[in-house]
């Protein structure tokens, strides 16, 4: 099979039972289960805290819904309509405790809407469109609501929408996020402004099962990425996202799933890469980033050719406070992070011998405390980290197996709260130059 089948078949299930880690600590991990599906389909998982799973995937007139059975097996599929039939390029999912299930559904619209100032640019595949369908576990989902407005030829293929929304479902509304990115930014001549990629956020919000009311949150001059939504304690909505390249921000909701407008933006001092959001660990909204020391420092000092992993954290859709380092990282290449109730874990790769593979280490610490000793995992790369409100955690990443440097396996390792991470158990041996993705929103 091919290397591109592999990752999108194979991985997303494992990632999904890595989400529920207390009877994979207490036992062993279910066989791997091949998902139906072409080369180059994609999956996304979602599970509540009854153990409950769904998947979902595209479809020629739509997306294809999925519950997952209590044997890992699949259920039958279930067909979810877009007006017009168009077929969805990519898909997100949500499931609650009730079993009220939300999908988010990107696809593109090829009835173009005419103009005669630009006929050049009309024709099949113009504009990227969102739309949302809901219901309860085990009842027909209706044809999903169109979110985003169909675009004329003249604004639509700079104002598009890539990615499906995100979703988070509320005791008593839903709220759904996306971004409709703009041209992206070009040097112009001296003395003239640079063209920017603008980007404006947009949300749906309203109760279940009902017609939602769409607005507008922000525009962004140059950009917004890393859209991260989860709830609040109190279930109430919490955004947050990294915009203009270096600025983060995070906004609260309301009890109806609408988002405040934002108050203010706190700047994060020398970004070199964002490592991303973590879920919501707490109440609190936690962003992770790297820092390196300027180019040209004196090479007397013990720390010039490291980074420092770095955090800030939001409560409740506040403002985001001081910077707090995590660790002193040499030559690190990737980071994630996981969290549960107040607890928070660290996992990156540190390079080795300048190759793209390296050595994964793991920390644990507090979103306010301090972190402990770093434990490392060995060799390894693309980790998916988990972790429940108990401080119980799961990572799983890929390696070289063990006397053949040509073959790659997925393992996992799991640790109660206060222990250390056992060794490594493989899930699926053997599969050749496959990577991670970890299958949920």
């Amino acid at each position: 099979m091919a290397r591109r089948a592999l990752i999108a078949l194979a991985v997303p299930l494992w990632a999904l039972a890595a989400m529920l880690p207390a009877p994979a600590l207490a036992g062993s991990f279910s066989a791997p289960v091949r998902l139906p599906g072409t080369q180059g389909t994609e999956w996304r998982f979602a599970v509540n805290d009854h153990g409950e799973a769904v998947g979902v995937r595209g479809s020629e007139k739509g997306a294809l819904f999925y519950a997952l059975e209590a044997t890992g097996g699949l259920g039958s599929p279930i067909e979810i309509g877009i007006p017009g039939n168009f077929a969805s390029t990519k898909q997100s999912v949500a499931i609650d405790p009730r079993g009220r299930v939300a999908v988010g559904l990107l696809y593109r619209d090829d009835t173009v809407v005419p103009s005669r100032e630009y006929k050049e640019h009309e024709g099949p595949g113009c504009c990227g469109r969102v739309a949302l369908s809901t219901w309860h576990l085990g009842q027909q989902p209706p044809v999903a609501q169109v979110l985003s407005a169909q675009q004329s030829a003249k604004t639509g293929p700079d104002h598009q929408v890539f990615e499906a929304p995100s979703i988070v479902i509320g005791p008593s509304a839903i709220t759904a996020l996306w971004t409709r990115e703009g041209p992206q930014e070009v040097e112009n001549g001296p003395g003239e402004p640079p063209e920017v990629n603008e980007t404006q956020l947009e949300a749906a919000f309203g109760r279940f099962s009902e017609p939602l009311h769409l607005a507008r949150v922000i525009t962004a001059p140059r950009g917004i990425s890393l859209t991260h939504l989860s709830l609040a304690p109190n279930g109430d909505p919490v955004a947050s996202w990294l915009q203009d390249g270096d600025k983060v921000l995070s906004v609260s909701g309301s009890r109806t799933g609408a988002l405040h407008r934002p108050k203010g933006v706190q700047r994060i001092p020398r970004l070199s890469e964002p490592a991303g959001f973590a879920k919501q660990v707490g109440g609190d909204t936690v962003f992770a980033y790297f820092w390196d020391y300027p180019e040209g420092r004196p090479q007397t000092c013990s720390r010039c050719s490291r980074s420092r992993l770095m955090m800030m954290s939001s409560r409740a859709g506040g403002p985001f406070g001081r910077p707090r380092q995590i660790s002193f990282i040499n030559e690190a290449i990737e980071a994630t992070l996981a969290g549960g109730h107040h607890f928070l874990m660290a996992v990156w790769a540190k390079s080795f011998h300048f190759i793209e593979e390296g050595h994964l280490y793991v920390q644990r610490g507090s979103v306010s405390g301090r972190f402990g000793a770093r434990q490392a995992l060995g060799f390894g790369s693309h980790p998916q980290a988990f972790a429940d409100s108990h401080g119980d955690a799961v990572i799983i990443y890929r390696r070289p197996v063990i006397h053949n440097q040509n073959a790659d396996e997925i393992v996992a390792v799991t640790a109660r709260s206060g222990h250390r991470f056992g060794p490594p158990r493989p899930l699926a041996p053997h599969l050749k130059g496959c990577e991670l993705d970890n299958g949920r929103e």
